[in-house]
């Protein structure tokens, strides 16, 4: 059964966390967030967090945040949870949260990890880095996107993305953030992005994620546009033809004016 309570009550998503695979050296990170669900409709008692940490730590395992304040109903936090492997194989542990919650002053999530050993990932970004959105027309969405290529002779460990600037003119289409995945020896991915100018001007943006080396354990792709009153727009800003053989036909690609 589930319900409301009046008071603080504590929901914590996901109610497990699979943090995914991790290079050996690296750090990588994905949040539980708490939410206050509970009614108080004079605000007078907000859900407080009175103790996090994990339980079953075998030393690579770490949580940012503890003692805090999350608000009244509505509010919430994000606990981000790091996972630094030592050796291969699966690791598990369990997050504790403490809180104010009358029903359920304990909450456990069961956290869950992989270590691998891995090459330095490299990636190349196509059709290129900053991903341009082009001249674009106010309150008119465009979705444009890049693709990550896996230049490592080993695996390549991509971590879900975060737009870390930019928002909210730039944001996921649909409000879903892309799965981070592995990428075999020469296999890429696709992650798309949705544009909309609130105003005449120039945008910049850019998104960061997790890749599996441990001299540069993050990436970013940067992200620009801009948006006039002008009536003249070519759509797509970018034609991609992707990867070509010498002397085969490529199908046609279009832009439209």
């Amino acid at each position: 059964m589930t319900g409301t309570g009046i008071g603080p009550v504590l929901q914590a998503l996901p109610k497990s966390l699979f943090v995914g695979a991790t290079a050996l050296g690296t750090t990588r990170t994905a949040p539980v967030t708490v939410t206050n669900v509970g009614v108080d409709p004079k605000n007078v008692v907000p859900l407080v967090l009175t103790g996090v940490w994990i339980d079953g730590n075998d030393g690579t395992w770490a949580v940012q945040g503890g003692a805090m304040t999350v608000g009244p109903p509505g509010a919430n936090v994000d606990l981000r949870v790091s996972f630094t492997p030592i050796t291969t194989g699966m690791s598990h542990a369990t997050l504790v949260i403490e809180s104010n919650d009358g029903l359920h002053p304990h909450v456990e999530v069961p956290l869950a990890a992989i270590g691998r050993d891995l090459l330095p990932c490299k990636l190349a970004v196509l059709p290129g880095n900053p991903v341009d959105f082009g001249a674009q027309r106010v309150f008119v969405p465009i979705i444009e996107g890049y693709e990550l290529v896996n230049q490592t002779a080993d695996d390549c460990i991509v971590g879900e993305p975060e737009i870390v600037s930019g928002a909210p003119e730039f944001r996921w289409p649909g409000g879903i953030v892309p799965s981070g995945r592995t990428l075999p020896p020469g296999k890429r991915m696709s992650v798309r992005l949705e544009f909309m100018a609130s105003q005449a001007r120039t945008y910049s943006g850019s998104v960061r994620f997790y890749v599996s080396n441990r001299s540069a354990p993050t990436m970013t792709v940067n992200l620009a546009a801009s948006a006039d009153g002008s009536c003249f727009f070519v759509t797509p800003p970018t034609v991609g033809f992707g990867a070509t053989i010498l002397g085969c036909g490529i199908a046609d690609q279009f832009a439209y004016a």
